[in-house]
């Protein structure tokens, strides 16, 4: 089964399933420091970051890999001028899984935060996960990753 949830600069465990999903990642394997730079900013509360933990992970395919419950992140900032909620999602795999889920945890935190307005930067691949509402929704700004995490205020260039 897989959960959707917001997670804390504690516990460790989930952090460390966070660096071997982002190791693992195309976009984002090269530049691992950047998982301590976004646990730094969720202690300092600059930024929200959510994770897909599936609790029956299914086994790796090699004897020696361990199995991996992390299968997805995404990063949130609030921009309360502008009452809009920036959506990046991250990294993962296996999306049907966990998106949905993802979606509607993203709505409902944003209306609980009074935001009126979704930037979602996503992945080009990634777009035909999102709900037809999402896509033709004026309140609604949708782009393709730029591959810099923008779940804060001072995103970090990848090449960094």
């Amino acid at each position: 089964m897989v959960h959707f949830l917001q997670i804390t600069s504690r516990p460790a465990s989930a952090w460390e399933e966070i660096r071997w999903l982002w190791k693992g990642d195309r976009l984002r394997g090269r530049h691992l420091n950047q998982v301590q730079e976004m646990r730094r900013w969720v202690l300092l509360e600059q930024c929200q970051m959510w994770i897909a933990w599936d609790s029956d992970p299914p086994p790796p395919p090699q004897s020696w890999m361990r199995p991996q419950h992390c299968i997805g992140t995404v990063i949130t900032f609030v921009s309360k001028p502008q009452r809009t909620l920036t959506v990046q999602f991250a990294a993962g795999r296996r999306l049907s899984r966990w998106m949905p889920s993802a979606i509607r945890q993203m709505e409902q935190f944003a209306r609980e935060h009074g935001c009126e307005r979704l930037r979602v930067f996503v992945r080009k691949g990634w777009i035909q996960e999102l709900p037809a509402a999402w896509k033709s929704s004026d309140l609604i700004q949708i782009s393709f990753d730029p591959e810099l995490l923008r779940g804060c205020p001072h995103p970090i260039p990848l090449c960094a």
